[in-house]
């Protein structure tokens, strides 16, 4: 909400975006779940998951700079549905794979509490990031990571 807000949409505009938001997550876990990941495989949904990511964020930050709520909206529709697609459903199954056996216990702790690090860091201080460096830069940068 806080981020269509900034994008210039107004409070009932805002409430729409959070259902279409979550509706485009649910629609996206379903997609994942009705095997999407078996019939591409995880790797390529992945890689299509991080450049559909950063591309969403460069376009939030591009609308977000124009004043422009319905683009900012469609940007974060499109993010969330990439990160569904692949990041945040498929990541864990792959690293565990990847993980040598001997160590893949405390290899997954240790991606777990970084991965839970980040994104409290990330929601903790977007607000500050914000008002130092503009809307649009702290999305670039969001995308460039």
């Amino acid at each position: 909400a806080v981020v269509l807000e900034m994008a210039g949409l107004d409070t009932s505009d805002t409430s729409n975006g959070e259902i279409a938001f979550s509706a485009a997550q649910v629609f996206f876990a379903i997609v994942v779940a009705l095997d999407t990941s078996h019939r591409f495989g995880r790797r390529p949904l992945l890689i299509t998951s991080c450049v559909g990511a950063g591309v969403s964020m460069v376009g939030m930050s591009v609308f977000v700079s124009a004043d422009n709520g319905d683009g900012t909206l469609i940007a974060m529709v499109c993010f969330i549905g990439f990160i569904t697609l692949g990041l945040s459903s498929l990541s864990w199954p792959y690293a565990s794979e990847v993980m040598p056996l001997p160590i893949r216990g405390q290899a997954m702790s240790l991606a777990t509490v970084l991965f839970w690090f980040f994104t409290w860091a990330t929601v903790e201080y977007f607000i500050q990031m914000v008002e130092a460096f503009g809307e649009a830069t702290v999305f670039m940068l969001y995308a460039a990571l």
